[in-house]
């Protein structure tokens, strides 16, 4: 290895089989000779041991080591030489068998640390810790030996050993983790931290922030830095000013190796009750490290503000005021804001940062150098408090981050957790951990964690589904039927560990018939959206609602014959949505876009699967579908109904088209030009003002086409058809730039017609069925008031009053269109402007009186829209 001799002794060719991990062109030849032959083993009763000794090893190699060992070579330490050196000599013969038999299986070396791995796995679900009691035992009496070795051959600098046992598929309790690192001074790295780890390094994007997270769990209160001292500040803070705090400056690089953050993912570490409440942070902002990084090596400039953290050393803070003994400092400490000298032993985890994370974990993208770096060079200001509570610090988190941002529901949920407090959301809670983190749950690593976004399912839309569930009575829950006992956290979590039994129960009905459709995104088409969304699984828990409440109507009794019942209702769902035609399903039934956003998707969603997947003859046995659903389903199920979504886009439209609007509105009267060119700019700007005003939230309140010309049958199908081709052909060529609707294809004839009040009549408001009457009377008042515009010879005889939908004056009052249109579509061949030129004005030429007529009276008009449409553009900017 070319810079071998920068760590080890020289002459040393002992550990030949360590490499520099950053050789990239080396380390990726080493993995493709492994994934070789892995492949040639792959029939190998021990394949999985073999296997995952590769996956450790690229773990580590992922959290930026300095130097690994060669994965294709064996690892081991010269025992033998150690009695050259005077030192010890291994007597025991089963130790020595040990180590001939089964060498180190990876060796990674940081800067301060050296972790010595062995890798067990398992594919027998039996296994548990005494399988590999003895192993662990072993490894350990070879400890001391390794840590000499190690300290001979590293010259020039302390590295502190780690000893670590990972293992795959052991079932391994809390309480034994514990006890090995205790006991055998061995951590034992089982999956589910490993998991977190590996969650820490792909959210944050940073290796050595995991790492740092590692280190701060398994060697805080470990002196692996030696004793440190800096100048700081010293004052009080808290009720009574109980706290001690302490502003001091400090490099980055030593800020780094004793800070972590407490992430409420780490709650299961050794799930025990004081460190579970510890963990209330926020994971790293993916991007959020690369983006700051950047930011920093450009500017070369640290953050003025400061960086708060809690104090987690295992003794105190001593710190001794300038110029006093450490006598007399007690005395000074009840003074505030006194310069001194403050001294801690330099632990991994020393500091839990409470607020400023990013600011200094960003460093960790900054480039390490032996002198003149930033990490070394930068100055970071530090206030730490000391003998804060978990809770304290908790409180403290959200203070501060309340007011800075929102904190993520997602987060504050795990917070309130960790508090064990008994009320509702605590149990709705527990039971979306419970389908969260269960291994036999069929939602078992799909929710996300506090602010993660990989996974498909969000906590709090989980949360606020199962929150909404009847059969839990959740306005008071521990009088529910699933609550057993007073109220006590023991009985919450035995209600959600029932409840979510029962849940998963019902959902692992409908994955087992529809495993092609349990996905959010599918792979092969990623606009397919399957049952993992948010408002599509809230939907599936409102069914199961249905189903508990209808099969405990009696009372509940959670017997045999009961859960037979709820099996055989959930698979009628299941077979049913199984038979169902995918591309509608994927088109239509999971298309977020026809549902209400947000908590009031579950009871439409709810109610139209149960419409959908269940046959008359099942819903007269199940009793599942009720009346007082019509009117949802008959919104929901109407496919030309539009969701909020859609509105708030139809709103941005909306506003497009009035300033629009208003703007063409800017040039009448017009002054000059042809008829033929006032004609057109007149015909287009009343094919603007009327798609504003159906499409208007306070009218039909969406898109024209789908509320209006097509329920009305404004045309024939033929019609229809061209027009939608139009559009589809602009849409091809356009793209995002061409209109969302082909409403605007319709001009002339048509255009007149969508001012005739029978039209109207059949029109869909994309509201209550309940308004949408009201609004087709709002419409049509507009229209006979100010959209109407009739020829002198007609004036004196239009009713004051709105006439009936059959009058000859609706007719009448729409012939102005037809006028303007027929200019737009001739030219008198003198101006190439003309939309179409050419030599046929002769055959318009005895309609110019009548076209003058309504140009006159069509000026006023717009002196009225212009008023009512500014009235509408300053309404939609303050919404």
């Amino acid at each position: 290895m070319s810079d071998q001799k920068k760590i080890f002794r020289e002459n040393t060719t002992e550990f030949d089989w360590i490499i520099d991990a950053n050789d990239k062109n080396r380390i990726e030849d080493l993995k493709e000779l492994k994934r070789s032959r892995l492949k040639a083993l792959s029939g190998n009763k021990n394949y999985h041991g073999y296997k995952f000794e590769f996956d450790i090893w690229n773990f580590f190699l992922s959290l930026n080591p300095n130097y690994i060992s060669d994965i294709t070579r064996v690892c081991k330490f010269e025992f033998d030489e150690l009695d050259n050196k005077g030192s010890e000599t291994l007597s025991e013969k089963s130790e020595k068998a040990y180590q001939d038999k089964k060498q180190t299986d990876i060796v990674a070396i940081f800067d301060h640390h050296a972790f010595i791995i062995e890798c067990k796995s398992t594919e027998k679900t039996a296994n548990g810790y005494s399988e590999i009691k003895k192993e662990i035992a072993l490894a350990n009496s070879l400890r001391s030996y390794k840590n000499e070795r190690l300290d001979y051959l590293v010259e020039g600098k302390k590295i502190v050993p780690v000893h670590m046992f990972c293992t795959q598929g052991f079932n391994i309790s809390s309480k034994e983790h514990k006890a090995c690192l205790e006991k055998q001074k061995i951590i034992l790295l089982s999956e589910k931290y490993k998991e977190y780890i590996e969650t820490v390094r792909d959210e944050s994007e940073s290796g050595e922030f995991a790492f740092l997270q590692l280190l701060g769990f398994f060697r805080a209160g470990k002196s692996d830095y030696g004793d440190v001292e800096f100048d700081a500040f010293h004052s009080h803070s808290g009720k009574n000013k109980q706290h001690k705090v302490y502003t001091f400056s400090i490099s980055p690089e030593q800020m780094l190796k004793i800070s972590t953050v407490s992430h409420q993912r780490a709650r299961l570490i050794f799930d025990s009750h004081d460190v579970k409440k510890s963990y209330y942070q926020r994971l790293l902002k993916k991007g959020r490290i690369r983006e700051i990084s950047k930011w920093l090596i450009e500017n070369e400039t640290p953050f003025p503000n400061n960086i708060i953290v809690s104090y987690r050393g295992k003794s105190n803070l001593v710190w001794e005021a300038k110029g006093e003994t450490k006598k007399d400092s007690d005395q000074s400490l009840l003074e505030a804001n006194k310069p001194g000298t403050l001294e801690f032993s330099g632990c991994p985890g020393t500091f839990h940062v409470i607020d400023g994370q990013h600011r200094l974990f960003s460093y960790t993208g900054v480039p390490k150098k032996d002198i003149g770096g930033l990490r070394r060079n930068h100055r970071v200001l530090v206030t730490a408090f000391e003998g804060l509570t978990s809770e304290e610090e908790a409180n403290l988190f959200l203070e501060v981050n309340q007011k800075a941002k929102p904190v993520n529901p997602g987060l504050i949920m795990e917070i309130e957790y960790s508090s064990e407090e008994v009320f509702s959301k605590n149990l709705a809670t527990a039971i979306v951990f419970s389908l969260r983190d269960t291994k036999g749950s069929v939602l078992y690593k799909l929710i996300n964690e506090a602010e993660g976004t990989i996974k498909p399912l969000q906590p709090k839309a989980m949360q606020t589904a199962i929150h909404s569930l009847n059969f839990l009575n959740m306005k008071n829950f521990t009088q529910s039927n699933w609550w057993s006992g007073d109220k006590s956290w023991k009985n919450l979590l035995s209600c959600s560990e029932n409840t979510f039994d029962h849940i998963n129960m019902m959902l692992s009905v409908i994955k087992k018939h529809n495993e092609d459709i349990w996905h959010k995104k599918n792979k092969d088409n990623p606009a397919n959206m399957g049952i993992l969304q948010n408002e599509i699984m809230s939907g599936v828990l409102f069914v199961i609602d249905r189903i508990t409440n209808e099969v405990t109507k009696n009372g509940p009794k959670n017997d045999e014959e009961q859960k037979e019942q709820y099996v055989e209702y959930i698979t009628m769902f299941s077979k049913n949505l199984k038979k169902y035609d995918r591309e509608e399903l994927y088109k239509r039934v999971f298309n977020l876009d026809y549902y209400t956003a947000g908590t009031a998707a579950m009871n439409q969603i709810g109610i139209y699967f149960i419409h959908l997947f269940y046959t008359q003859k099942e819903k007269d046995k199940t009793n599942l579908q009720f009346k007082s659903d019509e009117e949802i389903l008959r919104l929901v199920a109407d496919p030309e109904n539009r969701s909020p979504q859609v509105m708030q886009s139809l709103l941005r439209i909306q506003s497009q088209d009035v300033k629009k609007t208003l703007k063409s509105m800017e040039g009448i009267p017009i002054r000059r030009g042809s008829r033929n060119q006032r004609g057109t700019r007149y015909h287009n700007l009343i094919k603007l003002v009327l798609k504003t005003l159906f499409s208007a939230s306070e009218t039909y309140n969406g898109d024209p086409w789908h509320t209006l010309v097509v329920p009305a049958k404004l045309d024939n199908e033929d019609k229809f058809k061209i027009y939608e081709k139009l559009h589809k052909d602009d849409v091809k060529k356009g793209g995002a730039k061409v209109d969302s609707t082909p409403y605007m294809k319709i001009e002339g004839e048509s255009l007149k017609k969508l001012l005739l009040p029978h039209k109207h009549l059949s029109a869909r408001p994309a509201v209550e069925l309940d308004e949408q009457k009201e609004r087709i009377e709002k419409v049509l008042d507009y229209i006979w008031e100010k959209l109407l515009i009739f020829k002198t010879d007609d004036r004196n005889d239009v009713p004051k009053e709105r006439p009936p939908h059959n009058s000859k004056f609706w007719e009448l009052g729409t012939q102005y269109i037809d006028t303007f249109y027929t200019f737009r579509n001739v030219s008198d061949g003198k101006s190439l402007d003309d939309p179409h030129y050419g030599d046929n004005y002769a055959a318009v030429e005895y309609l110019e009186p009548l076209f003058d007529d309504y140009e006159k009276e069509f000026e006023k008009k717009v002196a009225l829209w212009r008023k009512d449409y500014k009235e509408i553009d300053d309404k939609l900017k303050k919404q």
